[in-house]
């Protein structure tokens, strides 16, 4: 039953990726069928993102990789290409997120992989990368408690402008608001009230940590990026 919702997984997204590059395309389909449906389903995110991104896979993982460390999907001295290495070769042998209470658990038995050198070697850095990223938007979804493709939006908030929308004040901003809210002020999507209401919540996690900074000038640099300024 797993195995056939992978398969069907896999045939849905992959209709997603006919606009990026064919070598990511393809590395994304090999991927997809072995990781299982929740991790595949964050594979699904991570390919819309990719999409949207004009530096390609190398912004989403440096965007993975830094809000993962800082919200403990990572540990400092992890990156994602490695971990995707860890995440095709545990599904080989069957170590796949369905199979665990929780997303903790699974990472750590990842961990505990006696890695195949060939099979390392065998397999693309794009590969492994897409796979790492997918593990990382995973886990942020789970602690979270939001869809992968609510990650995929702050990911790419922070892949689009990544010296304002750093890890850090991407932690200070969703310990104001939800990660929806951040997304949906990004692109648009809230009425007037709730967009005043998000800005003020950000405009003031800002301030506090810039006295010598006017109201207006934190708000400026706050639409500046989003609107890549």
């Amino acid at each position: 039953m797993v195995w056939g919702a992978i398969a069907s997984l896999a045939s849905s997204v992959v209709s997603t990726v006919g606009s990026i590059a064919g070598s990511v395309s393809s590395a994304f389909s090999t991927a997809v069928g072995k990781v299982g449906p929740m991790i595949g389903k964050a594979f699904s995110a991570t390919v819309d993102v990719l999409n949207k991104m004009p530096n390609g896979i190398g912004a989403i993982v440096n965007a993975v990789e830094s809000v993962g460390k800082i919200f403990g999907v990572f540990n400092q001295g992890e990156n994602v290409q490695d971990m995707g290495d860890r995440v095709l070769q545990g599904a080989e042998i069957g170590i796949v997120r369905e199979k665990y209470d929780s997303f903790d658990a699974y990472r750590e038995d990842l961990r505990n992989i006696e890695l195949n050198d060939e099979f390392t070697e065998s397999t693309s850095n794009l590969e492994k990368q897409i796979a790492g990223s997918a593990f990382g938007v995973a886990g942020l979804a789970e602690k979270w408690d939001v869809e992968p493709s609510t990650v995929g939006g702050v990911l790419n908030i922070s892949a689009m402008a990544p010296d304002f929308f750093n890890a850090d004040r991407i932690e200070k901003y969703l310990n104001t608001v939800d990660a929806g809210s951040l997304v949906r002020f990004a692109e648009g999507g809230l009425s007037p009230d709730e967009k005043q209401f998000v800005e003020d919540k950000l405009v003031s996690a800002d301030m506090a940590s810039m006295p010598n900074s006017s109201l207006d000038d934190v708000c400026q640099r706050l639409y500046d990026a989003i609107e890549g300024d």
